[in-house]
């Protein structure tokens, strides 16, 4: 830990002790105490080299019963201590990305319970299997997953930032950028729609905040507050097309794709898909 801090003082600004340390065989196989202990004198060694770093928890993973008792088990050990941020992967690749606010809320009820609730919480890891074309069948867990349609994808990417966003998570890391199972474009490295679907994201997003999000008769809706004005984003939450009439209530005048393309409005009803659009008052 002393070579790694020294070596990369100034350069590396966050360091994750260890990866899915819940995940079993392949991570980490000890028990929550030894972990722990690694934790303590990592912790110790890289701020007392570089005290403006941010270290970071292992990273747990799962929504299953076993997952959450490894890490309430180990949150209950840390208590606060020996770290600036608290990782989880938030993989629910079988489920569309509303599924991502329950596990949100019940990571953090255990890190309100077990001393760790003052913490910012990082999700340092999800993502989608996306279908890039490859051609080698895959084993083990991702072959289980849906192997989504770029476009599909990019929409779930969307829905997921925006909805993490509200659920207070203060970092959200993509896995990946270049993968071919999964990521944001192909093996190729060529813009995507789900590389461009982020850049459009950045855009929007940058300074505003998510601040409400209902979900109803299919059609999922989360307000942006924006220094020039609120918005409406508004999706399909099945990924099925539908007309919606926008509520009255709602203010808007204008509807508007994420590359900014304007959207007819027909006797004040909207086209809706997996991908949201947004609703301006103006």
């Amino acid at each position: 830990m002393q070579t790694v801090a020294q070596r990369y003082k100034g350069l590396v600004r966050h360091y994750e002790i260890w990866n899915e340390v819940n995940a079993g065989t392949g991570f980490f196989t000890g028990t929550p105490e030894a972990m722990f202990e690694l934790q303590r004198v990592a912790y110790d060694v890289l701020k007392a080299i570089d005290p403006g770093i941010t270290v970071i928890s292992p990273s747990t993973e799962g929504s299953t019963e076993d997952k959450f008792v490894w890490f309430e088990s180990y949150m209950t050990l840390m208590a606060g201590r020996n770290a600036d941020a608290v990782a989880y992967h938030f993989y629910i690749p079988r489920k569309p990305p509303e599924a991502l606010l329950p596990v949100v809320q019940r990571v953090q009820a255990v890190l309100a319970r077990t001393g760790n609730g003052h913490l910012p919480l990082w999700n340092t890891e999800s993502g989608y299997r996306v279908n890039w074309g490859a051609t080698a069948p895959l084993t083990g867990t991702w072959a289980t997953w849906p192997n989504l349609a770029p476009a599909r994808a990019a929409a779930w990417l969307v829905r997921a930032y925006l909805l993490g966003w509200l659920a207070s998570l203060e970092a959200y890391f993509w896995y990946g950028y270049d993968s071919g199972v999964m990521g944001m474009v192909s093996a190729s490295y060529s813009p995507s729609v789900v590389s461009r679907a982020m850049g459009h994201l950045v855009q929007h997003l940058v300074g505003s905040v998510v601040d409400s999000f209902v979900s109803d008769n299919g059609v999922g809706r989360a307000r942006v507050r924006q220094p020039d004005g609120d918005s409406w984003w508004v999706w399909s939450v099945d990924d099925q097309d539908r007309q919606w009439p926008i509520p009255n209530a709602l203010g808007a005048k204008r509807a508007l794709t994420l590359d900014d393309m304007p959207l007819e409005l027909q006797d004040g009803k909207v086209l809706l898909s997996a991908m949201p659009i947004r609703l301006l008052p103006s």
